[in-house]
């Protein structure tokens, strides 16, 4: 039994480590990164300067080509929104002696998000963010709400033992137009082309203004796009730079102690048992 604990605890550290060393990856490239401004790209870009790359841009969200968003449960306008369906099946069962008892399974039925870019704004230019495949950190969550197909009321009108009754929780998260956002991402330049203008014209860029709408202004310069890099880290957060370092610092720290904490405790616990025994058992060796 210590053995198959220790092999337990084992595997929990080998997952810590690989969350640690990928929360240590992005703190790292956070402390030496420059932060920028939509603006300074651009201005970069006209002067010859930028090299397309990882960058770490700071601004205000705005909508982005394709108009603005609405959230799928609490219809909330936004620029990016994710839904999740939490599904709860409670069932109670009474034994021998007369003692009711429930069992509860919890599973995830949907994890939806947003892909549609939106605009990332700053005093003196805008880029585009695609969020597609991107890490968002801390966006706001909205109120939940939890829907049962029981019209008799679920959990509290079960009208017999063995009754399963199913609760849907549905919960989601929005960035809202106007949020100031910190965005780690690689920088595309796009020229500008039939889907972008009416031939023969220019699209003006959009700024947003303090409802959250697109402003239009005059058309100056290159088209710049942030999404995630084929390889490394990235993330869409609403905290600012520093805050996001000390998250990711302390999550990192906080996971490789862990993994060495049951990696040290599943090793003496492995090693009280047969593990060469345990081993031939699952066909490792």
């Amino acid at each position: 039994m210590a053995t198959y604990l220790g092999l337990t605890l084992l595997v929990g550290a080998l997952v810590a480590a690989l969350l640690g060393l990928r929360q240590l990856r992005l703190w790292l490239v956070l402390r030496r990164v420059e932060v920028t401004t939509p603006g300074q790209l651009l201005d970069s870009v006209r002067a010859g300067r930028l090299d397309p790359g990882l960058r770490a841009v700071v601004g205000s969200a705005a909508v982005g080509s394709a108009g603005r968003l609405t959230s799928a449960v609490n219809q909330v306008p936004c620029v990016w929104h994710r839904h999740v369906i939490e599904h709860q099946q409670v069932r109670y069962l009474t034994n021998s002696k007369g003692r009711r008892h429930r069992s509860t399974i919890y599973s995830t039925d949907r994890d939806t998000s947003s892909q549609e870019p939106f605009r990332l704004v700053g005093p003196t230019g805008e880029i585009e963010v695609r969020p597609a495949a991107m890490r968002i950190d801390r966006p706001a969550e909205a109120q939940p709400r939890t829907r049962s197909p029981d019209r008799r009321g679920g959990l509290r009108s079960l009208p017999k033992d063995g009754r399963t009754a199913h609760i849907y929780r549905h919960r989601e998260w929005i960035i809202e137009a106007g949020a100031p956002l910190f965005v780690l991402g690689e920088v595309t330049r796009i020229e500008r082309g039939a889907h972008d203008a009416e031939p023969g014209q220019s699209r003006p860029p959009a700024e947003v203004t303090q409802s959250g709408d697109l402003g239009i202004t005059e058309s100056t310069g290159p088209r710049l796009v942030l999404r995630r890099p084929a390889r490394g880290p990235h993330v869409i957060s609403t905290r600012d730079g520093r805050h996001l370092l000390r998250r990711f610092g302390w999550s990192a720290l906080v996971s490789l102690i862990l993994a060495v904490g049951l990696a040290v405790t599943g090793g003496l616990l492995a090693s009280c048992g047969d593990l060469p025994g345990v081993l031939r058992g699952v066909g490792l060796t």
